[in-house]
């Protein structure tokens, strides 16, 4: 069985002037999260080696982020978040410059404004609410959202922002269209 790290002491790692600490840190996230950086980048309309190619990239720029100093482990990020991140923004702004005619992505916003019923009002004033409201939420709940949003299974959320399982990833999910529905009512 592989050795699992924490956030922190993949950080070490990277920090340290042995080589092979670093490899041992890079390699460790390569494998860990493949699976999730594939299918996130599957999912935005790239390929398996699409997939490959962001992830290393991704772990390139928080290697050197971390040896710059420009990377700050945080309670609240996980390092599978930053990395995921990385990934996906790494890959649209590919897709931005290879195809300017495709603007921007679908947003979670836009997503919500597509899945209304046909009755509600899909204004700007109602985009702009629901942007506003998707802000006051925690960064956890955005992210979970997006995710949850892009397709991604609750099993592969919960790797994803560290939340342990499936279950578990449901349980925030659930708290988190709450804490939007909640905001959504108190603004009404």
């Amino acid at each position: 069985m592989k050795r699992r790290f924490t956030d922190e002491e993949v950080v070490d790692l990277l920090l340290s002037n042995d080589l092979r600490q670093h490899d041992q840190a890079l390699i460790y996230l390569y494998e860990a999260l493949e699976s999730v950086v594939i299918r996130l980048i599957e999912r935005q309309g790239g390929s398996r080696e699409d997939g490959e190619e962001m992830l290393s990239s991704a772990l390139y720029g928080l290697f050197t982020n971390v040896r710059a100093g420009r990377f700050q482990l945080q309670a609240s990020v996980k390092l599978a978040t930053y990395v995921c991140t990385l990934a996906k923004y790494n890959w649209l702004n590919q897709v931005r410059k290879a195809k300017p005619w495709l603007g921007n992505t679908v947003s979670l916003a836009d997503e919500w404004i597509v899945n209304l019923p046909q009755d509600e009002s899909t204004s700007d004033e109602h985009q702009e609410l629901f942007q506003e409201l998707i802000s006051r939420l925690g960064t956890k709940c955005r992210a979970l959202l997006e995710a949850f949003v892009e397709g991604f299974s609750m099993q592969e959320i919960a790797q994803m922002l560290s939340l342990g399982t499936a279950d578990n990833a449901k349980a925030h999910k659930y708290n988190c269209l709450k804490k939007l529905d909640a905001l959504r009512t108190k603004h009404s």
